[in-house]
């Protein structure tokens, strides 16, 4: 077909599209806990690392209502889009709704629609980002909400190490501008993705090449053995859905399902304990998870097919504190997305997840395959790291989560990505040429 030569360097921006991106900007910050966890972690309080109370951090729920509202009131305009956006995703849609009904049988109602509104305002939130940014767009803004988290959590580390270091008796890990080390590692891991990303794009090679290096030293030292795992396994992801792509052959995509099984499995349940319990200094039940997974698995049998009501059952006032004793320290969640989603809503819950995690792995692997394009590829990894984060850490339709985004990010571009494959768009790595 025809090339068209696409302008290689964007259009200066209107003050409102600034302004846009920094509502954006500000959502995206408060999302990955950056700054908010440092304070919820110098106050002591109980949302800091253990247990939440019903009523929550009221000055946590005030930004992030303000910044929901903010980022769907500029997206007002592109509603008709967003709605067409959200009739071609009924599964997504049957998974909010059911999560809205499990109010029903929550335990503590107030609360689970409090938390079931923020979902339902993240879900939006990324329906409109998705109408509104294309993929380099949201890369680009991603990018800097991590650089700035980021090089703050450096700073501290370096100039004020009783703020930005957690001492253990195994070490003294980084923490920066987190509540903990394992979000620093997150934010870390996914800034090291995105700045790659970047990198490869071909423009400013200098500044993304050091932030890369700035992620991944942080990602270092925090000392976070899951997502350094994690990390290693979304590099051989990566190599393997390449290698399958270029050789159009049947065996490199077994080869990737067989990196993300065991991966997954290496994170979450580690079949050499003893041989992993040496390499990370770690003890055999993965910190207390394992004793964990077997009590909350034994509350999920007392009520499988509903569960006890989305975000109910881990308050101090419901199941919380018995779990917490029975567990011998003060839990938070599961440290298991899997397990907190059929907690929450049940085997019907949980099956929806399901599905919705297998589309959207199905399209983006089928788009990947065909075009070799570099978004597809994106998401495909980022895919693969929420699958895997999940086996450990809890991030599957969390209220005011940046994973949750993320996800929803991805089940939803597909459609915008099909649409513009359908007019006959494609995108390269430098994005300078587009066929038609």
């Amino acid at each position: 077909g025809r090339v068209v030569m696409v302008q290689r360097y964007p259009q200066r921006k209107s003050v409102s599209r600034w302004l846009e991106y920094a509502i954006y900007f500000v959502l995206f910050t408060l999302l990955t806990n950056a700054f908010l966890g440092m304070w919820a972690r110098l106050r002591e309080g109980p949302e800091a690392l253990g247990l939440a109370s019903a009523e929550g951090d009221p000055i946590t729920r005030f930004l992030l209502l303000g910044a929901y509202l903010l980022a769907i009131s500029w997206g007002m305009g592109s509603l008709p889009k967003v709605v067409r956006l959200f009739l071609r995703a009924p599964l997504l849609v049957f998974l909010l709704a059911w999560t809205l009904a499990s109010m029903a049988w929550s335990e503590a109602p107030d609360v689970s629609f409090r938390r079931v509104v923020a979902v339902i305002l993240g879900t939006l939130a990324a329906a409109i980002l998705v109408v509104r940014l294309n993929f380099w767009e949201l890369l680009s803004l991603l990018a800097w909400v991590f650089l700035v988290s980021l090089g703050a959590s450096f700073l501290v580390g370096v100039a004020l190490p009783e703020l930005g270091r957690a001492p253990e008796p195994r070490g003294e890990p980084w923490v920066g501008v987190f509540a903990q080390k394992n979000m620093l590692g997150r934010v870390a891991l996914l800034g090291s993705l995105v700045f790659f990303w970047l990198l490869l794009r071909g423009r400013h090679r200098i500044f993304w090449g050091a932030a890369l290096f700035l992620a991944l030293f942080l990602l270092y030292k925090s000392e976070s053995r899951t997502t350094q795992i994690l990390f290693l396994v979304a590099i051989l992801w990566m190599g393997t859905l390449v290698l399958a792509q270029r050789l159009r052959r049947v065996w490199p995509a077994y080869l990737a399902a067989l990196v993300l099984l065991v991966g997954g499995a290496g994170v979450g349940l580690v079949a050499n304990l003893e041989t992993i319990a040496q390499l990370t200094g770690r003890d055999l039940t993965l910190t207390g998870r394992v004793p964990l997974w077997e009590i909350v698995w034994g509350y999920i049998q007392d009520r499988p097919l509903l569960g006890y009501g989305y975000g109910s059952f881990w308050l101090e006032e419901t199941y919380g504190l018995a779990v917490s004793a029975l567990a011998g320290w003060s839990v938070p969640h599961s440290h298991n997305g899997y397990l907190d989603l059929w907690l929450d809503l049940g085997l019907v819950g949980f099956g929806l997840g399901l599905l919705l995690l297998w589309g959207t792995l199905g399209y983006w692997w089928r788009a990947y395959m065909r075009t070799g394009a570099p978004e597809p590829l994106f998401w495909l990894v980022v895919w693969a790291f929420f699958f895997m984060y999940n086996f450990a850490e809890s991030g599957f339709v969390r209220s005011n989560n940046l994973l949750w985004l993320l996800l929803a990010q991805m089940y939803l571009r597909r459609f915008a990505w099909s649409e513009a494959k359908g007019n006959g768009i494609s995108q390269s790595w430098l994005g300078g040429v587009r066929r038609t």
